[in-house]
C-alpha cells in the first residue's frame, strides 16, 4: 500500500494494514498497548520502503495509548499541567506512571511488541519469529541474579536490543532475509545471552570497624602504662627517708626505675 498524497500514513491507512494483519494472523490481539500509532508506523513503513533499516531509540516507539495520552494532556491544556503539578505536590500522583520507559518487563515486553507489530503490519519477517525475539529478551532480563551481581538496568537492556537488532539488519544488507536474520541472531546465536548480561555490584567502601571495649584504638605501649591522670610522681623525701606524710602523701612512695649508668 502506498502512502497519501501528502507523504505521510493517515488513520485510514493504518486500519487497511490493521485489517490485513488481523486477516494473516487471526490469533493475535491487538490493544491499544501494543497497536503501533500512526506516526510511529510511518516511520517503520518508510524503513520497509526504502529498504533502509535502523534501529530507533525506545522512547520513540509510541504506541496508540501513548499518542491517546499524550494527545489529551495537551487538549488539557496549562489547566491540567497545574493541576498535575498541585497533585504531586500532595503525593497524589504515581510519578512512575509518567515515565516514557521503565525498568518493567511487562512494559517493556509491550513496548517491543508494539515494534514487532509495526514491522509485521509491513510485511518485514513473520510475526511469530518477531514474537520469539520479544520473549528472547524478556528471558535474559528476567534471569536469575546470582549473588553479588545486579539485574541490567534500563539503558543496559536498551543497548543490547540496539546490538542485537544492528546484527539482525546487517546481515539483511548482506543478503539474508529478515526471517533468516532474525532466527539465527536470536535463536541459534543467542546473542542476548552475550549482550544482556548481570553486572557485579559496586563494592562499597568498608569503614573499619572500632573494637568493643573500654580499650579500642589504643596501642600495646598505651595498655601497658597506667592513665596520665592516674601516674603519680615519684616523692623524693620518700627515697631520701624524710617523708612522714605515709599513705596521705599526694607523690607516689614507689622505687623510680634505676637508670644506666653513664658510660665514660
Amino acid at each position: 500500500m502506498s502512502l497519501s498524497a501528502s507523504g505521510r500514513l493517515h488513520c485510514g491507512e493504518r486500519e487497511q494494514l490493521r485489517e490485513q494483519f488481523l486477516d494473516d494472523y487471526p490469533g493475535a490481539v491487538l490493544s491499544d498497548q501494543v497497536l503501533p500509532s500512526v506516526a510511529y508506523l510511518h516511520v517503520i513503513k518508510q524503513q520497509c520502503a526504502q529498504k533502509a533499516w535502523e534501529w530507533i531509540p525506545w522512547r520513540r516507539i509510541v504506541s496508540e495509548e501513548h499518542a491517546l495520552q499524550k494527545r489529551t494532556n495537551a487538549q488539557r491544556g496549562s489547566l491540567w499541567i497545574w493541576l498535575k503539578f498541585w497533585r504531586r505536590l500532595q503525593g497524589l500522583l504515581d510519578q512512575t506512571a509518567e515515565l516514557e520507559v521503565g525498568p518493567s518487563p511487562f512494559r517493556l515486553q509491550n513496548l517491543l511488541m508494539v515494534r514487532a507489530n509495526a514491522f509485521a503490519f509491513c510485511n518485514t519477517g513473520q510475526l511469530k519469529l518477531r514474537n520469539a525475539y520479544v520473549n528472547s529478551f524478556i528471558e535474559a532480563y528476567t534471569r536469575h541474579v546470582p549473588e553479588g551481581f545486579r539485574p541490567p538496568s534500563v539503558s543496559e537492556a536498551e543497548e543490547a536490543d540496539r546490538r542485537v537488532l544492528l546484527e539482525v539488519f546487517r546481515l539483511v544488507y548482506k543478503g539474508w532475509s529478515m526471517d533468516s536474520a532474525l532466527q539465527s541472531v536470536f535463536g541459534e546465536r543467542d546473542l542476548f545471552r552475550q549482550y544482556l548480561v548481570c553486572m557485579p555490584r559496586a563494592m562499597k567502601k568498608q569503614q573499619p570497624i572500632p573494637a568493643k571495649g573500654k580499650h579500642s584504638g589504643r596501642t600495646r605501649r598505651e595498655l601497658d602504662s597506667p592513665p596520665l591522670k592516674r601516674r603519680k610522681q615519684i616523692c623524693f623525701d620518700h627515697k631520701q627517708g624524710k617523708c612522714h606524710r605515709g599513705d596521705a602523701c599526694k607523690f607516689s612512695h614507689e622505687l623510680a626505675p634505676p637508670q644506666a649508668p653513664a658510660v665514660e
